[in-house]
Protein backbone atom coordinates (compact mmCIF):
# COMPACT_ATOMS: atom_id res chain seq x y z
CA UNK A 1 0.00 0.00 0.00
CA UNK A 2 1.42 3.38 -0.94
CA UNK A 3 -0.14 5.19 2.03
CA UNK A 4 -1.50 8.00 -0.18
CA UNK A 5 -5.18 8.09 -1.12
CA UNK A 6 -6.19 8.67 -4.72
CA UNK A 7 -6.80 12.42 -4.78
CA UNK A 8 -10.21 13.64 -5.86
CA UNK A 9 -8.66 16.86 -7.12
CA UNK A 10 -5.50 18.90 -6.63
CA UNK A 11 -7.46 21.60 -4.79
CA UNK A 12 -10.72 22.07 -2.91
CA UNK A 13 -12.81 24.76 -1.20
CA UNK A 14 -13.30 24.70 2.56
CA UNK A 15 -15.26 26.79 5.05
CA UNK A 16 -13.34 27.86 8.17
CA UNK A 17 -14.97 28.76 11.52
CA UNK A 18 -13.94 32.42 11.77
CA UNK A 19 -12.24 33.53 8.59
CA UNK A 20 -9.76 36.20 7.60
CA UNK A 21 -10.82 39.71 8.68
CA UNK A 22 -9.89 42.44 6.20
CA UNK A 23 -10.77 46.10 5.65
CA UNK A 24 -12.23 46.75 2.19
CA UNK A 25 -13.58 49.95 0.62
CA UNK A 26 -17.33 49.96 0.12
CA UNK A 27 -18.04 50.84 -3.52
CA UNK A 28 -21.19 52.82 -2.71
CA UNK A 29 -20.13 54.81 0.38
CA UNK A 30 -16.38 54.76 -0.08
CA UNK A 31 -16.02 53.86 3.60
CA UNK A 32 -13.82 51.05 4.85
CA UNK A 33 -15.80 48.07 6.09
CA UNK A 34 -14.79 44.78 7.65
CA UNK A 35 -15.19 41.75 5.42
CA UNK A 36 -14.89 38.15 6.62
CA UNK A 37 -13.29 35.81 4.10
CA UNK A 38 -14.28 32.38 5.34
CA UNK A 39 -14.22 30.23 2.18
CA UNK A 40 -10.70 29.02 1.42
CA UNK A 41 -9.49 27.37 -1.78
CA UNK A 42 -6.55 25.12 -0.91
CA UNK A 43 -4.25 23.40 -3.36
CA UNK A 44 -2.28 20.30 -2.48
CA UNK A 45 1.29 20.49 -1.24
CA UNK A 46 4.13 19.98 -3.70
CA UNK A 47 7.80 19.22 -3.27
CA UNK A 48 8.40 22.91 -2.58
CA UNK A 49 6.23 22.75 0.53
CA UNK A 50 7.64 19.37 1.58
CA UNK A 51 11.12 20.90 1.57
CA UNK A 52 9.85 23.73 3.79
CA UNK A 53 8.31 21.15 6.14
CA UNK A 54 11.67 19.37 6.35
CA UNK A 55 13.67 22.53 7.05
CA UNK A 56 14.69 22.05 10.67
CA UNK A 57 16.37 25.46 10.70
CA UNK A 58 12.88 26.98 11.01
CA UNK A 59 10.47 26.70 13.93
CA UNK A 60 7.76 24.15 13.12
CA UNK A 61 4.99 26.73 13.49
CA UNK A 62 6.80 29.07 11.10
CA UNK A 63 7.06 26.24 8.60
CA UNK A 64 3.37 25.40 8.83
CA UNK A 65 2.29 29.05 8.48
CA UNK A 66 4.50 29.48 5.44
CA UNK A 67 3.16 26.32 3.84
CA UNK A 68 -0.45 27.32 4.47
CA UNK A 69 0.15 30.76 2.98
CA UNK A 70 1.64 29.21 -0.14
CA UNK A 71 -1.16 26.67 -0.58
CA UNK A 72 -4.09 29.10 -0.26
CA UNK A 73 -5.21 29.88 -3.82
CA UNK A 74 -8.22 32.07 -3.08
CA UNK A 75 -10.25 33.57 -0.25
CA UNK A 76 -13.95 34.32 -0.61
CA UNK A 77 -16.53 35.93 1.65
CA UNK A 78 -19.61 33.73 1.98
CA UNK A 79 -21.54 36.88 2.95
CA UNK A 80 -20.56 39.31 0.17
CA UNK A 81 -19.02 37.10 -2.51
CA UNK A 82 -15.85 39.22 -2.57
CA UNK A 83 -12.64 37.33 -3.35
CA UNK A 84 -8.93 37.74 -2.76
CA UNK A 85 -6.48 36.26 -5.26
CA UNK A 86 -3.45 38.50 -4.70
CA UNK A 87 -0.58 36.19 -3.72
CA UNK A 88 0.90 38.54 -1.14
CA UNK A 89 -2.43 39.02 0.63
CA UNK A 90 -3.08 35.30 0.54
CA UNK A 91 0.29 34.45 2.05
CA UNK A 92 -0.32 36.97 4.86
CA UNK A 93 -3.93 35.89 5.47
CA UNK A 94 -2.95 33.17 7.96
CA UNK A 95 -1.88 35.92 10.37
CA UNK A 96 -5.43 37.34 10.34
CA UNK A 97 -7.15 34.00 10.78
CA UNK A 98 -7.94 32.49 14.15
CA UNK A 99 -5.87 29.61 15.45
CA UNK A 100 -8.99 27.47 15.06
CA UNK A 101 -9.06 28.43 11.35
CA UNK A 102 -5.41 27.53 10.87
CA UNK A 103 -5.83 24.18 12.61
CA UNK A 104 -8.82 23.50 10.36
CA UNK A 105 -6.78 24.42 7.27
CA UNK A 106 -3.85 22.23 8.31
CA UNK A 107 -6.25 19.33 8.62
CA UNK A 108 -7.78 20.12 5.23
CA UNK A 109 -4.34 20.55 3.66
CA UNK A 110 -3.35 17.12 4.86
CA UNK A 111 -6.54 15.68 3.37
CA UNK A 112 -6.19 17.33 -0.03
CA UNK A 113 -2.46 16.54 -0.22
CA UNK A 114 -2.26 12.98 1.14
CA UNK A 115 -5.75 11.70 1.84
CA UNK A 116 -8.38 11.20 4.52
CA UNK A 117 -6.86 8.23 6.32
CA UNK A 118 -3.95 8.38 8.70
CA UNK A 119 -2.09 5.78 10.77
CA UNK A 120 -0.17 6.82 13.86
CA UNK A 121 1.61 5.24 16.80
CA UNK A 122 0.10 5.51 20.25
CA UNK A 123 0.94 4.10 23.68
CA UNK A 124 -1.84 2.73 25.86
CA UNK A 125 -1.97 4.65 29.18
CA UNK A 126 -3.01 1.47 30.99
CA UNK A 127 -0.75 -1.34 29.74
CA UNK A 128 1.88 0.92 28.08
CA UNK A 129 1.87 -1.15 24.88
CA UNK A 130 2.71 0.85 21.72
CA UNK A 131 0.46 0.15 18.75
CA UNK A 132 -0.60 1.48 15.35
CA UNK A 133 -4.04 3.01 14.95
CA UNK A 134 -5.75 4.04 11.73
CA UNK A 135 -8.25 6.89 11.60
CA UNK A 136 -10.44 8.55 8.97
CA UNK A 137 -9.99 12.33 9.25
CA UNK A 138 -13.47 12.89 7.82
CA UNK A 139 -14.87 11.68 11.15
CA UNK A 140 -13.48 14.63 13.08
CA UNK A 141 -16.25 16.99 14.18
CA UNK A 142 -16.10 20.54 12.81
CA UNK A 143 -17.57 23.17 15.14
CA UNK A 144 -18.76 26.56 13.80
CA UNK A 145 -17.83 29.83 15.48
CA UNK A 146 -20.46 31.26 17.84
CA UNK A 147 -21.74 34.79 17.48
CA UNK A 148 -20.64 37.55 15.14
CA UNK A 149 -17.52 36.51 13.20
CA UNK A 150 -16.35 40.13 13.14
CA UNK A 151 -16.33 40.42 16.94
CA UNK A 152 -13.09 38.87 18.15
CA UNK A 153 -12.98 40.67 21.52
CA UNK A 154 -15.62 39.14 23.78
CA UNK A 155 -16.85 39.94 27.30
CA UNK A 156 -18.08 37.43 29.87
CA UNK A 157 -19.35 37.70 33.44
CA UNK A 158 -18.34 34.74 35.60
CA UNK A 159 -20.54 33.17 38.27
CA UNK A 160 -18.36 34.95 40.83
CA UNK A 161 -19.29 38.28 39.22
CA UNK A 162 -15.95 39.04 37.57
CA UNK A 163 -16.12 40.76 34.17
CA UNK A 164 -13.58 39.15 31.85
CA UNK A 165 -12.60 40.49 28.44
CA UNK A 166 -10.95 37.92 26.23
CA UNK A 167 -9.49 38.10 22.75
CA UNK A 168 -9.71 35.38 20.15
CA UNK A 169 -6.20 34.42 19.11
CA UNK A 170 -5.18 34.84 15.49
CA UNK A 171 -1.99 33.63 13.86
CA UNK A 172 -0.04 36.84 14.38
CA UNK A 173 -0.94 37.06 18.08
CA UNK A 174 -0.12 33.39 18.63
CA UNK A 175 3.39 33.75 17.24
CA UNK A 176 3.98 37.04 19.05
CA UNK A 177 3.04 35.53 22.39
CA UNK A 178 5.16 32.45 21.79
CA UNK A 179 8.19 34.52 20.85
CA UNK A 180 8.00 36.95 23.78
CA UNK A 181 6.81 34.70 26.59
CA UNK A 182 8.13 31.22 25.88
CA UNK A 183 10.95 31.47 28.42
CA UNK A 184 9.21 33.81 30.85
CA UNK A 185 6.27 31.49 31.37
CA UNK A 186 8.05 28.18 30.96
CA UNK A 187 6.92 27.08 34.44
CA UNK A 188 3.38 28.50 34.18
CA UNK A 189 1.95 26.75 31.16
CA UNK A 190 -1.70 26.69 32.28
CA UNK A 191 -1.71 30.39 33.12
CA UNK A 192 0.21 31.18 29.92
CA UNK A 193 -2.60 29.52 27.95
CA UNK A 194 -5.13 31.80 29.69
CA UNK A 195 -2.99 34.87 29.00
CA UNK A 196 -3.14 34.16 25.28
CA UNK A 197 -6.76 35.25 25.37
CA UNK A 198 -7.73 37.03 28.60
CA UNK A 199 -7.14 40.80 28.30
CA UNK A 200 -8.74 42.37 31.38
CA UNK A 201 -10.46 41.35 34.60
CA UNK A 202 -12.93 43.94 35.90
CA UNK A 203 -11.33 46.52 33.65
CA UNK A 204 -7.80 45.91 34.94
CA UNK A 205 -5.09 44.57 32.59
CA UNK A 206 -4.50 40.89 33.11
CA UNK A 207 -1.35 39.84 34.94
CA UNK A 208 0.20 36.56 35.88
CA UNK A 209 -0.71 37.30 39.51
CA UNK A 210 -4.42 38.11 39.08
CA UNK A 211 -4.91 35.10 36.83
CA UNK A 212 -3.25 32.82 39.36
CA UNK A 213 -5.46 34.26 42.11
CA UNK A 214 -8.63 33.09 40.36
CA UNK A 215 -10.21 29.92 41.77
CA UNK A 216 -9.76 26.78 39.67
CA UNK A 217 -13.51 26.55 38.94
CA UNK A 218 -13.55 30.11 37.64
CA UNK A 219 -10.51 29.51 35.43
CA UNK A 220 -12.25 26.47 33.94
CA UNK A 221 -15.42 28.53 33.45
CA UNK A 222 -13.43 31.14 31.51
CA UNK A 223 -11.72 28.48 29.38
CA UNK A 224 -15.10 27.15 28.30
CA UNK A 225 -15.84 30.51 26.68
CA UNK A 226 -12.95 29.94 24.28
CA UNK A 227 -15.06 27.25 22.59
CA UNK A 228 -16.86 30.17 20.90
CA UNK A 229 -13.94 30.23 18.44
CA UNK A 230 -15.10 26.95 16.92
CA UNK A 231 -12.69 24.69 15.07
CA UNK A 232 -12.09 20.97 14.90
CA UNK A 233 -12.52 18.52 17.76
CA UNK A 234 -9.28 16.54 17.43
CA UNK A 235 -9.98 14.17 20.33
CA UNK A 236 -10.54 10.57 19.27
CA UNK A 237 -11.72 7.44 21.06
CA UNK A 238 -9.25 4.54 21.04
CA UNK A 239 -9.51 0.90 22.14
CA UNK A 240 -6.24 -0.77 23.09
CA UNK A 241 -5.66 -3.92 21.05
CA UNK A 242 -3.53 -5.40 23.86
CA UNK A 243 -5.63 -4.96 27.02
CA UNK A 244 -8.97 -3.76 25.63
CA UNK A 245 -9.15 -0.55 27.66
CA UNK A 246 -10.93 2.41 26.06
CA UNK A 247 -9.27 5.82 26.27
CA UNK A 248 -9.32 9.25 24.63
CA UNK A 249 -6.34 10.83 22.91
CA UNK A 250 -5.76 14.11 21.11
CA UNK A 251 -4.54 14.01 17.52
CA UNK A 252 -1.49 16.23 17.00
CA UNK A 253 -2.24 18.41 13.96
CA UNK A 254 0.56 20.96 14.32
CA UNK A 255 3.48 18.54 14.20
CA UNK A 256 5.55 17.55 11.18
CA UNK A 257 4.50 13.94 11.65
CA UNK A 258 0.90 14.78 10.79
CA UNK A 259 1.98 15.25 7.17
CA UNK A 260 4.24 12.21 7.04
CA UNK A 261 2.20 9.53 8.79
CA UNK A 262 -0.01 7.72 6.29
CA UNK A 263 -2.24 4.69 6.17
CA UNK A 264 0.28 1.90 6.14
CA UNK A 265 -1.43 -0.63 8.41
CA UNK A 266 -4.85 -1.54 9.74
CA UNK A 267 -5.72 -1.73 13.41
Amino acid sequence: MSGIDDAKSSEDVYLVPGGCLALEKDEESGDEVQVVYDKVTLREMTGHEEDILSNDNMDINERLYKILGRCIEQLESSETGEVITDKKRLSESVNNMLMSDNITLLLRLRQVSIGDKITFKIRCPECKVSQSKSFDLRKLEHVPMKGDKKVRLREYKTKNGNIVQWQMVDGARQRSIDASQEQKFKRDRATKALMRRVQTINGEPVTLANLKDLPMKERMEIRRQFDDEGGVDTTINVTCTACGVDFITDMEVTGKGFFTHSESSEN
